[in-house]
């Protein structure tokens, strides 16, 4: 399959909606309510992103949009972006069983900034 528009939003609808799972997790897990507060903030703004791009492809002319990507298609291509932009996994733990308010903060930014790269 090529890269097409409708392929790259229908691949970041699904990259938002596994980034909105890690924050819901790392709120859930981190025991630090400043962590968190800010991780709740990032759930709502991946939820967000998500519409946005939701929006995106609807607008799409129809002659644009191909065959909704099956959940074994999108897995295969978000785990290989995902490598790319999720933080690594002892750095989280890392931030959950030793909560650093900066560590998450440096962690989201670093993971909303390569989101961008990808994107661009």
């Amino acid at each position: 399959m090529g890269l097409t528009a409708d392929y790259l939003l229908q691949v970041a609808i699904d990259l938002e909606r596994r980034g909105k799972t890690f924050y819901e997790t790392l709120a859930l897990g981190c025991g630090n309510r400043e962590i968190a507060a800010l991780a709740v903030s990032l759930v709502r703004a991946e939820e967000q992103h998500a519409e946005t791009f939701k929006r995106m492809r609807e607008a799409l002319p129809e002659d644009q949009r191909g065959r909704i990507l099956s959940e074994a298609e999108l897995r295969r291509v978000t785990e290989e972006v995902r490598r790319e932009m999720m933080p690594d996994a002892i750095l989280v733990r890392d931030i959950v069983l030793n909560p650093d308010l900066f560590k998450a903060l440096d962690m989201a930014t670093e993971m909303e900034r390569d989101s961008v790269r990808f994107y661009s």
